[in-house]
């Protein structure tokens, strides 16, 4: 069969269908590692693609790429080639060569080269008995880099309404994974600028 997927439209919340998410994470393939940054609540994002310029916030030049994956309510590591590394975004437990390291070092050092570019991509179902999961993604780079990024199961709250991980695409749209093992394509919630109407491709 051969088929298409439009990245300008939308796919509604469907559960259960990781085979159905895949060709909207393929739009990440070949595209550019351009930098990590922190953003609100610690939360960590990576950019991809062609950097663009945002309009000046408090008289800082700001850019983001055209792809931004936010890692939300997920935990991840990283084998980084550059770094000959295991970098990880959770407590790991303490004990020879594990070196604590900030979100802010992760910025200036990241374990991805910049410039290396997607090669694989892929989604799978992740579950654990009791817990309704979540969808795991799996990266690799043209530096030998790979990253893993993973629901995060907090018992102390189970429920929750939080993505375990977002990308934003330059479609204005973004595809929400989570929680628990479902997904949706959708317009994106940019906020437009002061005086600007809101838009929408």
């Amino acid at each position: 069969m051969v088929a298409t997927v439009d990245f300008r439209g939308t796919a509604p919340r469907t559960r259960d269908d990781i085979r159905g998410l895949r060709p909207y994470l393929f739009q990440l393939m070949g595209e550019p590692f351009l930098f990590a940054r922190e953003s609100y609540g610690n939360e960590l994002t990576l950019h991809f693609g062609d950097e663009v310029e945002l309009p000046p916030f408090r008289g800082r030049r700001l850019t983001e790429g055209t792809y931004v994956l936010t890692l939300r309510a997920s935990v991840w590591v990283a084998k980084s080639v550059p770094l000959a590394s295991y970098v990880a975004g959770d407590d790991l437990a303490p004990g020879p060569g594990v070196v604590p390291i900030t979100v802010q070092e992760l910025e200036t050092r990241p374990p991805i080269t910049p410039g290396a570019c997607v090669v694989w991509i892929e989604a799978r179902a992740f579950r654990s008995i009791g817990w309704p999961g979540g969808i795991e993604l799996g990266i690799r780079f043209s530096d030998g880099s790979f990253l893993e990024i993973r629901p995060r199961y907090d018992p102390t709250d189970p429920v929750h309404d939080l993505a375990d991980w977002e990308l934003f695409t330059p479609y204005n749209r973004y595809l929400k994974a989570g929680p628990g093992v479902q997904w949706e394509y959708s317009p994106s919630d940019q906020q437009p600028a002061e005086g600007d109407a809101a838009s929408d491709a």
